[in-house]
Formats: structure tokens, sequence, C-alpha cells
């Protein structure tokens, strides 16, 4: 849903093994991430720093949560317009994140509205396109593996700017993505479209999870087999997040997450799973 700096080739066939994402000069193509002892994974997507939508005060909240045992992925889209001046309080989510990367491991996942860019100002984060926890869960941002919107780009852009229209005739001021989802029978056409790509890419892979952002439409799903969790987005509540440790996958609500008390080990933490 905006310019992006680089793409998948994904034809409708979705032969997902032939993919080629640019993955740049500072990234590696995937990082990997193995559970070390007492140790965990908070994984979130689509903060959109600099898009008046991000909700940072929520996001700042779960980060200043975070026990020093619990290691971050931020999974795509953590910028929403790259080389545009933040706002001070977007600008402090970065300057907090550069001080959680002396805490714990920060790991950044590239996404179609920000690419390579948080290799150039989160000195310290591990960046990439992918990330393979072996043997447990993939995740990738998923506009690699979006087979609808790259084929509707004209209608796309004037439906935003219908959007924009409304807004400015005095409708509520949302996010186009929410917007979108009063159609929802369109929107369950990306949505689904989404779930069984990824889930295809999960088998090929050969991991019995995979974790998406890109489709700000946050959902836990069993598909042939495959665990599929979407985080959603920071755009809109409610946002999810997948926290992994040796003891499994569990499907959180971050707000609630951000409102624990965190012990020694995440095993009591709220979660849907």
């Amino acid at each position: 849903m905006a310019q992006r700096p680089f793409r998948a080739c994904l034809p409708p066939g979705v032969n997902t093994s032939s993919c080629n994402v640019d993955s740049g000069p500072n990234k590696k193509p995937v990082l990997e991430w193995t559970p070390p002892p007492g140790r965990s994974l908070l994984i979130t997507s689509d903060l959109h720093l600099g898009s008046p939508y991000s909700r940072v005060t929520a996001f700042r909240d779960l980060l200043q949560a975070l026990p020093d045992t619990v290691d971050l992925l931020l999974n795509g889209d953590t910028f929403d317009r790259p080389e545009t001046p933040l706002p001070p309080d977007h600008e402090a989510i970065v300057e907090l994140l550069a001080h959680q990367c002396r805490r714990r491991r920060v790991l950044v996942l590239a996404g179609n509205h920000d690419g390579d860019y948080a290799s150039r100002v989160l000195e310290g984060a591990e960046t990439a396109t992918e990330l393979l926890v072996p043997d447990r869960l993939f995740a990738l941002h998923g506009d690699a593996i979006d087979t609808v919107l790259p084929t509707h780009d004209i209608f796309i852009r004037w439906f935003r700017r219908f959007h924009q229209f409304r807004v400015r005739l005095g409708a509520r001021d949302i996010h186009v993505a929410e917007y979108a989802k009063r159609w929802p029978l369109a929107y369950r056409i990306l949505v689904k479209h989404q779930r069984g790509n990824a889930a295809r890419l999960a088998m090929e892979r050969g991991v019995p999870a995979i974790t998406c952002g890109h489709v700000h439409f946050p959902e836990e799903v069993r598909l042939n087999g495959i665990t599929y969790l979407n985080t959603g987005a920071w755009t809109e509540a409610p946002v999810y997040c997948v926290l992994l440790d040796r003891e499994g996958i569990r499907f959180c609500d971050a707000a609630r997450l951000a409102a624990a008390s965190w012990p020694d080990s995440t095993t009591d933490l709220p979660g849907e799973k």
C-alpha cells in the first residue's frame, strides 16, 4: 500500500522458492534466532514510525516493560516514510530502540515501506529480510508473498485518494487500512491469499509456524498443519505480538503484555496460546 523499495517476484502460482529479494549491502537475507536458556523472543510488526496513526505511546510502554531476557524482532514497516523527518515523540522511539540494542538482541526485518532504512538509522540492530528459528518458526514482513495488492496498484491509489477526500470533508481520520476494512468481503480476499501463501512458504521452509505483518489484520490460524500468526499493525488497536521461547509459541495482546508483571520465566505471562 506504498512505494515498494524492493519486491520479490511472485507470479500467480506463488513459486516461493524462486523469490529473490534484494537485501541491500547492510543486511543479511536471513537471520537466525535459536532460543538460548532463559531467553525469549518478542515479535511485532508495522510500527509505521512517522505516520500520524502510529500508537507510539503504547509501543513505548511495551518496550519499557520488557526485561533484559527478551530479544526483540521488528517484522517490517518499522518506518512509514523513510528519509522524512519524524515528529519528536517518534524520534524518541528511535532513540529508545537504539538504547534497546545495548540491552538485548534487536532484529529488524525489511518491509515494503522502509526497505533497508533501519540498517542506516538503528545502530546495533541486526537487519535482514527474513528470520528463521530452526524447526520452529519463520518470519518475514509479508509483502514478498503478497499476490493481491501488487496487481491492484491503480485501484489502491484511487482508494487512498478517495479516503483522503473523505477526511477533508470531515470524515473521521483513520489509517487507510482501517478504513478499507469497512468492506470486509474485499479485505478478506487479501487476508485469505496472504494466509495461504504464508502457509505454503512455511511448508517449503520446513517449519510448523510462520509470522507476518503487512496486511494489518491480526490473527492466529491453523492451516494445513501450519500455524499462521499475523501481528497486525500499530496504526490501530488491538496489536498482537508473538512470544517465543523454549516452552512454545504464544500469540499475545501487546497491551496486556505491556501491563504484565514479567516473571523470571515467560510461562505465566498472558497469551492467547
